[in-house]
């Protein structure tokens, strides 16, 4: 009868309707619980991209810096290769008429013109550095062919080490002005 149908569908959904109740339940805190470990995930992966990106801004860092110092070399070394040319190239015709070239040219010129025994002794007084100061400006005006680009070059060289200093690699600079004495000095 209906009536008793009636009967077995409320003790069904009495029963049923809690239990279905009760798993949704279960199924909520199982999908809470998933999310929270996704999350917790997500915020690892995340920290580990962080330190990933920190490594690598350091490491792209080291190699600009790497960059940097071997671009600097190569311009260096371009211009210090091409002061070693111009050096090649002085020629110098001393009071005996005998021909000096190079770095020969050079000592000879500085031999002719520069007093050398009164600065190695300190013995320079006042009139005589004036005397030196105007030996100098008679040496520079009688040979600005021979000596002058040399000198041009040179100060070129200077200027770039010292704007090369006043980059983060300026450690570098001391070492660097060593290399271009080494090329200055004699053989």
């Amino acid at each position: 009868t209906a009536e008793h149908w009636g009967q077995i569908g409320d003790f069904v959904g009495g029963i049923l309707n809690p239990a279905l109740s009760f798993t949704a339940f279960l199924t909520l805190l199982y999908t809470l619980k998933i999310q929270s470990d996704e999350l917790k995930e997500a915020r690892e992966e995340s920290r580990i991209a962080r330190e990933d990106a920190k490594s690598s801004h350091k490491i792209q860092e080291n190699q600009t810096k790497i960059f940097e110092r071997q671009s600097f070399e190569s311009a260096f070394f371009g211009l210090l290769n091409a002061h070693l040319k111009i050096t090649e190239n002085i020629k110098y015709l001393d009071s005996d008429n005998k021909l000096h070239a190079g770095r020969e040219a050079l000592a000879q010129i500085a031999k002719d013109h520069i007093p050398f025994n009164q600065i190695s002794r300190g013995d320079f007084p006042e009139r005589e550095t004036t005397a030196f100061r105007a030996r100098a400006r008679s040496l520079i005006g009688k040979h600005q062919l021979e000596i002058g680009h040399y000198f041009r070059s040179l100060y070129q060289i200077l200027k770039y080490i010292d704007s090369y200093g006043k980059s983060s690699l300026s450690p570098g600079k001391a070492k660097t002005l060593r290399e271009l004495r080494e090329q200055l000095s004699k053989d």
